[in-house]
């Protein structure tokens, strides 16, 4: 899996490891200077992933350095949000997201 601006979104079942190496890709990216935005669409995404390995990617995105003072927006459908284990388990890691259903808003 590689990220590029036309690579917006997580598709179809994507494994612990494709989503470790997006985060490393998109940290590449981080200035210190400037906080990282990032834009996480999962409205695609079919969750294939263990609840264990859902936990343990929650805490490596608790504990990711360059992510600790990241703004992330993470957009998902109205009615299903495949990653609410993820993101529960980074939540009670520290991490901070904000949820959206709708692109413009996300991207606001």
């Amino acid at each position: 899996m590689e990220l590029s601006p036309e690579t917006d979104y997580y598709a179809d079942a994507v494994s612990l490891d494709e989503r470790v190496r997006a985060v490393e890709e998109v940290c590449r990216l981080y200035v210190p200077s400037r906080p990282l935005r990032i834009l996480v669409n999962v409205r695609e995404l079919e969750m294939r992933l263990s609840f264990y390995d859902q936990q343990t990617f929650g805490d490596f995105l608790a504990s990711h350095p360059e992510l600790s003072d990241a703004r992330v927006q993470v957009l998902h459908n109205q009615n299903h949000n495949p990653n609410i284990v993820i993101e529960m388990s980074a939540f009670n890691g520290g991490y901070t997201l904000a949820q959206f259903n709708d692109t413009n808003d996300a991207e606001d």
